[in-house]
């Protein structure tokens, strides 16, 4: 299936030596097979936690004569974040919300700032919804920050949705946490819902 973007990432020359903020300042090429707006490229972009610094389009014409859209932007990865590691999971969920596949909220910098998946993030995104509708109280904004604020907690109730469908890794996860603080990771998964 064709993808409707795809990216790569460099970081420019001689860029940093004047501003500090230059430093983590990379350049994002987005190639994209149909025209999007700012209006609509920005929030996904921002919702997946980079700083948009600017943006300078181009119109190219690929090997076959295809139009191909280049929005060459200016962008500061989340603190901590290597963009290197994470440009492919970047791409994937560009794509799956690009073609309806995926939605985008602010759950969506946990793909960058954690290193999942989109997949990974919607199903996060399912369990906080269910959340809402059970009257917790609780908005999709707070549990996101929580989520984000708590890396080791996402990390464990994500394997622990995966031990759901491979019941050999809540043996796994006895070993890999202790049982202190698999009580206490529990506790405060109790207390959320």
């Amino acid at each position: 299936a064709d993808r409707p973007a795809a990216v790569r990432l460099h970081r420019p020359d001689g860029h940093g030596q004047h501003h500090p903020d230059q430093t983590r300042e990379l350049r994002l090429k987005t190639y994209l097979r149909e025209p999007r707006t700012l209006t609509a490229l920005l929030p996904l972009m921002q919702h997946l936690g980079l700083t948009v610094v600017d943006q300078r389009p181009y119109d190219l014409r690929a090997p076959g004569g295809r139009d191909v859209l280049l929005y060459d932007f200016g962008v500061i990865f989340p603190e901590g974040v290597d963009p290197e590691a994470v440009l492919g999971l970047y791409e994937d969920a560009l794509c799956a919300v690009l073609s309806g596949r995926a939605e985008s909220d602010s759950l969506d910098r946990l793909v960058l700032a954690e290193a999942l998946p989109w997949r990974t993030v919607a199903i996060l995104r399912a369990y906080t919804r269910y959340l809402v509708q059970l009257g917790t109280g609780f908005t999709p904004a707070f549990m996101a920050d929580t989520l984000l604020a708590h890396p080791r907690v996402t990390r464990l109730l994500v394997e622990l949705f995966e031990a759901g469908f491979a019941p050999g890794m809540i043996f796994y996860l006895t070993y890999w946490y202790s049982q202190s603080r698999m009580a206490g990771v529990m506790a405060v998964v109790m207390l959320a819902g």
